[in-house]
């Protein structure tokens, strides 16, 4: 096996944080995460190989079920902050990968970079739906021009749309209390 493996990607990270919290099976991870079983399983036999997580049991119906090795404990501290580090500058272009890592951040306690990590995605969405509004509008003639113009159109649109959502998140999360915060409510809430 190679000693050195590559850096995990948003999901391998959140894979090996849902394996750590419990959920150790790809149809755990589909219906209470919502990561399909087709993106699940490669993901984690490319794990198995890295030696960052190994089979465990075998559950009901004899579903594999998946644990975190030493190394996969180290891998999803360290590949959680590589990837705030990685995505502070340059945030990523897909959905998934912004909301994992956001969310990973806010269960380690890490609020303030999923925050950071939910506005500049966010920002990226805008200046990304500005390239495709700043496009010039050709004389549309030919099925081709048609498309690429209908195309620019909806990609803007879709990243305008995508800002405003990651930037709401980021606004409800900033005013959400604290872990610590809960508890004291919970605490107060029993005498």
């Amino acid at each position: 096996m190679n000693n050195k493996s590559p850096l995990p990607s948003s999901l391998d990270v959140f894979l090996l944080a849902l394996i750590d919290s419990g959920v150790t099976t790809s149809y755990a991870m589909r219906e209470q995460a919502g990561i399909s079983v087709g993106a699940s399983r490669p993901a984690l036999q490319r794990l198995e190989r890295q030696g960052l997580v190994e089979q465990g049991k075998a559950e009901a119906r004899n579903k594999l079920a998946f644990r975190l090795t030493r190394r996969g404990h180290h891998a999803k501290r360290t590949g959680l902050n590589h990837l705030l580090k990685e995505f502070r500058l340059k945030p990523p272009s897909d959905t998934e990968s912004i909301l994992r890592i956001a969310a990973l951040a806010v269960s380690e306690g890490k609020k303030l970079a999923a925050v950071r990590l939910l506005k500049d995605a966010a920002e990226e969405c805008r200046r990304r739906a500005t390239d495709f509004e700043d496009r010039p509008m050709e004389t549309v003639s030919g099925a081709a021009n048609v498309y690429q113009s209908m195309m620019a159109s909806s990609s803007a649109a879709h990243f305008q749309a995508l800002a405003r959502s990651l930037s709401e998140i980021a606004v409800d999360l900033k005013k959400s209390p604290t872990k610590a915060a809960n508890s004291t409510i919970k605490a107060e809430n029993r005498r």
